[in-house]
């Protein structure tokens, strides 16, 4: 061999050698980095058979992923060690019920991990977008199609499709001696589901069968856990041009086109005859035009409900009825209260059942349809849960599956016992999260809550604060109100001290001090987010030309139980005119100040476009609480601006009135120092 060829070859074996050396180098380096030196090394979660697998490497879990076990997997580690385990080299799942609501509080912080994004991939939806903007607009928009007075309005398109799967199954048991109900409740949400997306049903229950787009649909999510597991790999092998991924790529469009045409005849539909157009959830955004979502955000939102809406509700109906059906006892009880209801019952009627919806958490809890991980992102500079501290981009996971066995809460946690629910207790009830939850829908909650404490309680007082700032930023005040030296240590008045808000004081005022200005107690407590949400849409706008500092708005919770009526009647009575039979309602104040004369003009036009909002929205709300939108009687509205007719009167207006001109008897207020309050 030539000497200069035989030392080129010397040469690069040599070089094959060392880049071989350094590749094993940084295993190594990683593998004792990850064992000993990581943050996470101290967390608990090796399992016996091989204790450090979980430090170095995540096959064990996506091989349980991959399996359809890995819910009891992590489960079986909580057992072992705790409420925190390490499940991969960066990924910790936690079970304390304080550091879940931190991860899954409504703020920017716990950001989705990528494994959304690679369970569903080349669409952007409110499932899988890790993007936060995106993320808040789109929650925002679809908040009031899902609101439960819009729900309300497709009520009958549900109970159509609900009497056809019962019939079917009946229809089935008479022929078989037995009914497959899971393929009923499928294909019935199915329909549902397709109909309130696209405005236009598969037929699937009539036909008895699944149609392209439903198996399209069902073989992409069945691929979804395997391209989450392996995103890198999969996207890859997608460059071959293999059978199997031009099947998968032909199924996606194939889903694509069918629901951009779907799409685009309800647009048409709605343009021709809206009056002839079906009820549908998004019917909202198509006639918001702009200021609602595109064409192809509506699909993608569309597909993604379908998925998310079709087999968690049948795998939960399914559960349903097979635990009452193995239950004698309970089915008896509920058969006796089922009884009890009008021929024309709806959902009113059944929400006041306590029998059925204690059936429904307890298989919600047991049956969760979505057991396993829900991955979230430490955000910058780490994060102290549960007495750990992560580090950041650490994912951070939470499982209804551990939540729902908690023995601490839960007595007997494997066993379906409707009758826990009775008595339920308040942990209870927090332990639970089939929806998901976050910090300011807990604090809507809590004040929920606190009417009822404070019928006992007259002494105690709180007013929440939703403040919008110039641009777009908004706080949270929560403020306390304790009529003593010593506040309560234990019940709803102490749950609310356990939130973290922004200010937070206690003052010893009582609430006949307090009161300022909605006279009805709203049912569900979603409708204290949806009321500021809408607020804050139409801030926004004016807050680009409001620029001076001491330019703000707020929208103001305030709980008056009806023990505050006969506090105020024994007190003399006031120009609000309480009596002892005074209902219990949540006082909503929303107010804006300024202070320079230039923005008058603009603060007028935004006080019309607050009052026009009020006006389109008070049907609806006094209407899903069941009163008439007459009860509603402002106490003051638009004090600045008399040209403007929305002066409402609160059974002794001229009262207040003359109390009013008796502050400000110089009309300073109505001259010069403008707002208005609600």
């Amino acid at each position: 061999m030539d000497s200069k060829l035989e030392g080129g070859y010397l040469n690069l074996e040599a070089t094959g050698h060392f880049v071989l050396l350094l590749f094993v180098l940084y295993l190594l380096c990683y593998v004792t980095f990850t064992v000993f030196f990581n943050p996470l090394s101290r967390l608990p979660g090796m399992l016996p058979i091989c204790p450090w697998i979980s430090r170095w490497t995540d096959v064990i879990p996506k091989y349980h992923w991959l399996k359809g076990t890995r819910a009891q997997y992590v489960h079986y580690l909580h057992q072992q060690y705790g409420p925190v385990v390490r499940v991969g080299p960066q990924e910790v799942d936690i079970s304390d019920m304080a550091a879940v609501k931190e991860i899954h509080r409504v703020k920017d912080g716990y950001r989705k991990a990528p494994f959304y994004q690679n369970l569903v991939p080349n669409t952007n939806n409110l499932f899988n977008t890790l993007d936060v903007e995106f993320q808040r607009h789109h929650r925002r928009l679809l908040s009031s199609p899902l609101s439960e007075s819009s729900l309300k309005s497709v009520e009958p398109t549900v109970d159509a499709y609900v009497k056809v799967a019962i019939a079917s199954m009946k229809r089935e048991t008479e022929e078989r001696g037995a009914a497959d109900v899971a393929k009923f409740w499928l294909f019935m949400a199915t329909d549902i589901i397709v109909e309130l997306s696209f405005g236009e049903s598969f037929g699937i229950l009539e036909h008895g069968e699944k149609n392209q787009y439903i198996i399209d649909l069902e073989g992409l999510a069945a691929k979804g856990s395997i391209r989450s597991t392996f995103p890198t790999l999969i996207s890859i092998a997608t460059k071959f041009p293999l059978p199997v991924f031009k099947e998968t790529v032909a199924a996606a469009q194939r889903i694509k086109d069918y629901s951009a045409e779907a799409v685009a005849r309800y647009k048409r539909d709605l343009a021709n005859n809206p009056a002839a157009a079906k009820p549908m959830l998004f019917k909202k955004l198509f006639e918001a035009g702009e200021a609602g979502l595109s064409d192809d955000e509506i699909r993608a939102e569309a597909q993604a409900y379908i998925v998310a809406g079709s087999d968690t509700t049948a795998t939960t109906l399914t559960y349903l009825v097979y635990s009452v059906c193995s239950h004698a006892d309970v089915r008896q009880i509920l058969v006796e209260e089922l009884m009890g209801l009008p021929d024309d019952f709806g959902h009113s009627d059944l929400r006041e059942l306590p029998h059925l919806n204690n059936i429904i958490d307890e298989t919600l809890r047991l049956y969760a349809a979505v057991p396993s991980a829900l991955p979230r992102v430490v955000p910058a500079g780490g994060a102290h849960l549960a007495g750990y501290f992560l580090p950041s981009d650490t994912v951070v996971s939470t499982q209804a599956w551990t939540l729902h066995r908690d023995p601490h809460v839960f007595p007997d946690p494997e066993a379906w016992d409707p009758s826990r629910w009775e008595e339920g207790s308040k942990m209870i009830h927090d332990a639970v999260m089939p929806f998901g939850g976050g910090s300011r829908d807990e604090l809507y909650k809590e004040i929920h809550e606190f009417i009822p404490y404070s019928n006992e309680d007259p002494k105690a007082a709180i007013i929440v604060t939703s403040l919008i700032l110039t641009g777009s930023s908004r706080i949270n005040l929560l403020f306390y109100f304790y009529q003593d030296e010593k506040p309560p240590t234990t019940g709803a008045f102490t749950d609310l001290l356990k939130i973290k808000s922004t200010l937070s004081t206690t003052k010893t005022q009582s609430y006949p001090d307090l009161t300022a200005t909605i006279p009805y107690f709203p049912k569900d407590s979603t409708e204290y987010a949806e009321i500021t949400d809408m607020f804050v849409d139409i801030t926004s706008t004016y807050f680009k030309n409001l620029r001076g500092l001491a330019s703000q708005c707020s929208v103001d919770f305030q709980p008056l139980p009806s023990s505050i009526g006969k506090h105020t009647e024994e007190r003399g009575g006031n120009a609000i005119g309480f009596t002892a039979n005074d209902p219990k309602r949540v006082l909503l104040e929303i107010q804006c100040a300024w202070v320079e004369k230039r923005y008058d003009d603009t603060v007028r036009q935004f006080s019309q476009d607050v009052t026009a909002w009020i006006e389109d929205k008070l049907p609806e709300w006094i209407g899903r609480n069941g009163g008439d939108v007459d009860e509603y009687l402002p106490l003051f509205m638009n004090e600045a601006m008399f040209d403007q007719n929305v002066t409402g009167t609160y059974k002794d207006y001229a009262k207040f009135k003359a109390l009013q001109r008796e502050a400000d008897p110089e009309g300073v207020l109505r001259e010069r120092m403008g707002g208005f309050k609600y």
